[in-house]
């Protein structure tokens, strides 16, 4: 299975939630999107809705890696 930038957002915006560091109402406003859209990705990640927008808030405000956002490689947060 080909693993994709959309499937590790979504594991990182899980893990996220996990930790208590945004629930999907928060997360949804900092994407500026509709939380209706967000829910189709999430449960159909073929869809192509995700944003180079959305990986970036993760990078930023939550400290997800960028490179294993886009790669894979390395861990989730930090290098």
């Amino acid at each position: 299975m080909n693993i994709t930038p959309t499937d590790r957002f979504f594991q990182a915006y899980e893990e996220l939630k996990t930790l208590g560091k945004t629930n999907q109402s928060r997360l949804c406003r900092e994407l500026n999107v509709h939380r209706r859209n967000f829910d189709k990705q999430a449960l159909d990640h073929s869809r192509h809705i995700l944003r180079p927008e959305w990986l970036s808030v993760l990078v930023r405000e939550y400290g997800v890696s960028a490179d294993w956002l886009l790669t894979g490689r390395g861990w989730m947060f930090g290098i």
